[in-house]
Order: structure tokens, then sequence, then C-alpha cells
């Protein structure tokens, strides 16, 4: 066996009948073998995955910055722009924990989504990329709003002239963006609370008309005891 290494004689400089070779050296030979066989399969697929771990990495983790607008009615549907980092490759965007109606990634620093419908509340919105999902931030803030009502008016009638002073009285009329006669848009407004607005009748024909005040939360239904009548 002097000169032989793994069945090959140095010597001869030819290569071993393996018959020659005792059965435990084959079964020693086939170990090692088998052992460099699942070091050098194992190396090769930590290498093949060097490109993907390289990527997820590049492409860092997303960064949600602003939210525009900051709130919307609690039946959903509102378009929400924003704007942040790292949002090519976005898979999901998430109001809370309800996935996004929809969204379209504009760019690396912007999508549009539109939201689910949630109770009331205000929930992070969250990104999803390859890098991994963005943080829970203040900046993230979307509040869900329930729309308005109106249980009074006061007076309930006036000039057809116009500017009438309206006292108002519901619920939700916090950030309060309209306030109409009918169809045609207030002289002016006043937000006075959450439950109180004044506003100014338009000119209009005569007739009844119903008061609808529009917020984020969407806009009043009309109601008996919202209505306005205009007499001459």
């Amino acid at each position: 066996m002097a000169g032989s290494i793994f069945g090959y004689n140095a010597k001869q400089s030819s290569r071993r009948n393996w018959s020659e070779v005792p059965s435990g050296g084959r079964r020693a030979n086939r170990r090692v073998g088998v052992t460099a066989a699942v070091i050098l399969s194992s190396a090769a697929i930590a290498f093949a995955m060097i490109p993907f771990a390289t990527a997820a990495s590049a492409a860092g983790v997303p960064t949600v910055t602003a939210v525009s607008p900051t709130s919307g009615s609690s039946s959903g549907g509102t378009k929400v722009t924003i704007s942040g980092t790292n949002f090519t490759g976005a898979t999901k965007v998430a109001f809370g924990p309800v996935a996004a109606a929809s969204f379209a990634v504009v760019s690396s620093t912007k999508i549009t989504a539109f939201s689910p419908a949630q109770a009331a509340s205000t929930r992070n919105i969250f990104v999803t990329t390859p890098g991994g999902t963005s943080a829970g931030v203040a900046a993230d803030h979307f509040t869900y709003e329930d729309p308005p009502t109106v249980t009074k008016v006061s007076p309930t009638s006036g000039s057809s002239s116009g500017g009438t002073k309206v006292t108002i009285s519901g619920t939700n009329f916090t950030g309060a963006t309209n306030v109409v006669f009918g169809t045609l848009a207030a002289a002016g407004y006043t937000v006075v609370s959450s439950t109180k607005i004044t506003a100014f009748s338009p000119a209009e024909v005569d007739g009844t008309k119903n008061i609808l005040v529009t917020t984020p939360g969407g806009t009043s239904a009309a109601v008996a005891a919202d209505q306005y009548t205009y007499v001459g």
C-alpha cells in the first residue's frame, strides 16, 4: 500500500484496479466523495442565494413620510396619496390590518391607494416591498370618520333672496368641507363644533330644500329634519 493514495499507485503512475483496494477502503473513499459532494452543493446553493439577498438589501425597507388626505369615510373608497421612499416593487398596502381596496406604484416615492371600509378609527398605512414593511409612524396616520348627520335646522324657512343665518345641528361636523341648500352651496358657513354649524342661505326660488353637510367622512343623508323652505 506504500505510495498509494485513494487507490492511485504513484510509482506506476497508473490508476489502481479498485479490486485491489480493501472493501473498507472503498467505503472510506465513497464516504469522502459523498462528504465532498455535500460541501460543494451547499457552497453552490449559498453562492446562488447571494444575488437574491443582495437585491433585497439594495431595495431597502420602505418608509412612509406623508399621506394625503389624512382622513376619509368609514365606508372606504377615499383615494390616498402616500409619499415616502423605496416603494419600487411594492406588493401590499394596508390600512391597519386591512389591505387597500387597490393601489398603484407611481414611483419609488409615491403610491396612490383606495381606502378599504373600516370602523371610525385612526390607522397606520403600511407599505410592503421585497425589502420589508414600513414601520408605523405618526406621518402615516389615516383617520376613518363616520358621515355627518343633520338632526335640526333653525329657522326652518327664510327669504328666497337668501342671506338668512341658519343654525344646523347634528353630528360629525368636524372638518366640514361643504354645506348646501338643495344643490346650491351656502353663501358662507362656520363650523362651530362637531355638532353645530352656522350657515347663510343662498338665493333660491321658492320651495323646500334639504340642507346637506359634507365632511371627509361623507355627506349627510337627506332627512325631514334638515328641510329648509324658501318663501317669497
